[in-house]
């Protein structure tokens, strides 16, 4: 008996302890659909923080569902990609610690979708003007 009056302090302290230890960080979570309503199975779904570029990917489930869980607070990006639907983009998602955020999607039909995202960082120094040919 004098043993189980020795150890309770200790258990009570590593539950004490461990209680304290709450989850902080963000999640992203929706449905994908196509546009008659029907889920879109087996879509990759991609969320990049912007600022480290770090990137969570999950893929819908039968029921069109994904969940991009353990987030940090920033802005983030989110692609949607499946085969014979346009790519999805959405920008400037800002995520706080906590925030758990339902974004449902509407894939639209198309059997080829490009997506440019383009940044120039740098001048020209040539006395030449900047071309590109994009066909």
């Amino acid at each position: 008996m004098p043993r189980f009056f020795c150890a309770w302090p200790v258990l009570l302290l590593l539950g004490v302890s461990t209680s304290n230890a709450q989850e902080v960080r963000a999640s992203i979570s929706g449905i994908v659909t196509d546009p008659t309503g029907a889920p879109v199975v087996r879509a990759t779904v991609k969320v990049t923080n912007v600022a480290t570029n770090t990137a969570v990917v999950a893929e819908t489930n039968e029921t069109g569902s994904y969940l991009t869980p353990y987030l940090p607070r920033g802005a983030y990006l989110l692609t949607v990609d499946h085969p014979g639907f346009m790519n999805f983009l959405r920008e400037n998602i800002a995520m706080e610690s906590l925030d758990k955020v339902r974004l449902d999607i509407g894939l639209e039909l198309g059997a080829l979708c490009h997506c440019f995202r383009i940044r120039v960082h740098a001048r020209n120094r040539n006395s030449q003007p900047w071309t590109n040919h994009i066909q």
